[in-house]
């Protein structure tokens, strides 16, 4: 699944209404992480297709950093809840 959604990192695919709503409702933290992430890996998928990689190997590549900001993301959006439960 990772490996599909690295496919939106590729260059022409920007950002759209439907990801803005989806933030709405998230922390300002949590946002934050997801556009570092999201210029990171833009940047990331571009500097590997120049090098000369294929386009299967960069969407894996890609892939496996967005795994770590996933990672990230949802320590800091369950952080909060547990905090109440503990």
């Amino acid at each position: 699944m990772a490996v599909l959604d690295a496919y939106f990192y590729s260059p022409g695919r920007g950002s759209n209404m439907h990801l803005k709503k989806r933030q709405a409702n998230l922390s300002s933290e949590v946002i934050e992480i997801c556009n570092r992430s999201e210029r990171r890996l833009r940047v990331k998928f571009n500097t590997i297709l120049a090098a000369g990689k294929t386009y299967n190997t960069t969407k894996c590549a890609v892939a496996r950093e967005l795994v770590g900001f996933l990672w990230e993301a949802a320590m800091v959006y369950y952080k909060g809840e547990l905090k109440e439960v503990g």
